[in-house]
This record gives C-alpha cells, sequence and structure tokens, in this order.
C-alpha cells in the first residue's frame, strides 16, 4: 500500500513483526489513513480561518463576514494582507489613517509611500498625512498653508491622495479620457481603467461622510510633494506644488499648471 500520511508511516514503522504480514498489515495501515484523512480534513477546515493560509476561494466568505470588500483588479496578495488587518483597518474607518493602510496593500509585493493632503478653512495650514515603506503613519502641519488647490479654502473638506507607485505599477494605469490638452499631455479621466477605479473606490469606501476625494495622484518623482517644501515656478510656467493655480491643468493662455512628473488618475475637474 502507498504511504500518504504521517499515521500511516507510522503504524508501518512501528508494528511488531506480526502485524506487519501481507492482510494484517494492510488492515492497520488502511485505518491509520483514515486517520490521515480526518487529520487533513481538520487542518483544512482551520486554514478557512486564516486569510494568509486558506484556499483562494474561502477569500470571497471571509471578505463578506469581515466586512472587508473586495476590487476587481485587487491582487489575492492584497486581499489576503487586508484580511489579516481587518481589525484594526475597521477600527481607522473614517479616517485619513485608514484610508492609506487600506490602500497600500493594493500595491504588493511593493508598499509604496502614501501621502494623503488637505488644507484647512482659512488657508492658514496644510495638513499632511504620510504612510511609509514600512506601514509607519505620520502627520506633518505645514504654516503657512503649502497646499492651495484653486484658492477656494472654504471647502476644507477636500483631500487629496499622493502614491509613489513605482514604474512597474504605472505601466498598468491607464491615464486620460483620450482628450489632449494644448501640451500634448492627458490629465485626469482614468475612468476606463480598472486599476484606477479600485483605487479610488478603496478610498471612497472608507473614508468619512463629510469630507471629499478630489484628486488621486501617481507621483512618479519620489522627491516630489514634500510636506515641509515650499512651491518653485518652473521657466515654463507651471509649480511643483499648487498655490491657487491647479484647480484647472491648462491655465486660461494655455500653460501648463502642474508639475509633468505627476499622473492624475482620479480629478474631480473633469469626473
Amino acid at each position: 500500500m502507498t504511504t500518504i500520511g504521517y499515521v500511516q508511516q507510522f503504524v508501518a514503522s512501528v508494528g511488531p513483526y506480526f502485524l506487519r504480514n501481507r492482510y494484517i498489515g494492510a488492515f492497520l495501515e488502511a485505518v491509520a489513513t483514515n486517520y490521515d484523512l480526518a487529520l487533513q480534513t481538520l487542518d483544512f477546515g482551520l486554514r478557512l480561518s486564516q486569510p494568509l493560509r486558506c484556499d483562494s476561494s474561502a477569500l470571497p466568505v471571509l471578505s463578506r463576514d469581515r466586512g472587508l470588500p473586495f476590487y476587481p483588479g485587487e491582487s489575492d496578495l492584497s486581499r489576503r494582507r487586508r484580511l489579516t488587518q481587518w481589525k484594526q483597518l475597521a477600527r481607522q474607518w473614517g479616517t485619513h489613517p485608514g484610508e492609506l493602510n487600506n490602500s497600500q496593500p493594493y500595491f504588493l509585493p511593493y508598499r509604496p509611500l502614501m501621502r494623503i493632503v488637505h488644507q484647512d478653512g482659512l488657508g492658514a495650514s496644510a495638513t499632511w498625512h504620510t504612510l511609509d515603506t514600512n506601514g509607519q503613519y505620520t502627520w506633518h502641519q505645514q504654516i503657512p498653508s503649502n497646499w492651495n488647490w484653486d484658492g477656494i479654502a472654504s471647502k476644507w473638506s477636500r483631500f487629496w491622495v499622493i502614491a509613489y507607485a513605482p514604474v512597474e505599477f504605472c505601466s498598468l494605469v491607464r491615464y486620460g479620457d483620450g482628450t489632449r490638452y494644448g501640451d500634448g499631455h492627458h490629465y485626469a479621466g482614468a475612468r476606463e481603467s480598472v486599476t484606477a477605479n479600485d483605487l479610488v473606490s478603496m478610498i471612497k469606501g472608507k473614508k468619512s461622510a463629510h469630507s471629499r476625494l478630489s484628486g488621486y495622484i501617481i507621483a512618479t518623482d519620489p522627491a516630489s510633494f514634500d510636506p515641509t517644501a515650499t512651491a518653485v515656478t518652473d521657466p515654463s510656467g507651471w509649480t511643483s506644488l499648487p498655490t491657487g493655480n491647479w484647480g484647472q491643468p491648462i491655465n486660461s493662455s494655455g500653460t501648463r499648471t502642474r508639475l509633468p512628473s505627476a499622473l492624475w488618475i482620479y480629478d474631480t475637474r473633469t469626473l
């Protein structure tokens, strides 16, 4: 008989010689095989509640039981990671740290630096929330504000997400809505992209009711969007941070306003 499990191997190795003959030995190993199958069934059942060890078919069940929605383009690696953190995530729903922690696993096996930034209602300060590549959360308040989106400070509930995604990931996102502006570049409107929709939905689905996601930016330059920086104006006209001019990507004179290394996958200006 072919050995298939630990119990069967044990019985075959320790049984006395008179229990190893053709018929009794086969019978005892058959009984041991039933114990092996029972152990395998028990192990499989226990794994069903463990996101990192269960079969992929169990993930939707865990998603429903733990109230953690999946997204169409999300990998199993991301789903497993978020399911293991569902209690921590649930405690942070409606907060900017919670939005960042819920989104970062989507990029796995990468863990990109991610930020959320918003300005206060007086336009006096900008608050930057950062989740680094090790999962460490920090925040910084910049005074005077270095994030004046369109000069309308009273819209204090707006916020923007910035993800420093790797080059390999950026190629998966389709930018632009088919319209090329005066400088030949696409801006925002990546509505057809499953990836873009997933990333935006992960933020919108867990944000606070009073807040509004106004933009999702992929930063391809690691040095861009420094929370402590001051806006710098390029000779061609665009600025490194918004100075009240980013409400429209192309101003009335046909000049680009936003830094070219940043890619918008969501912008409420167009959606």
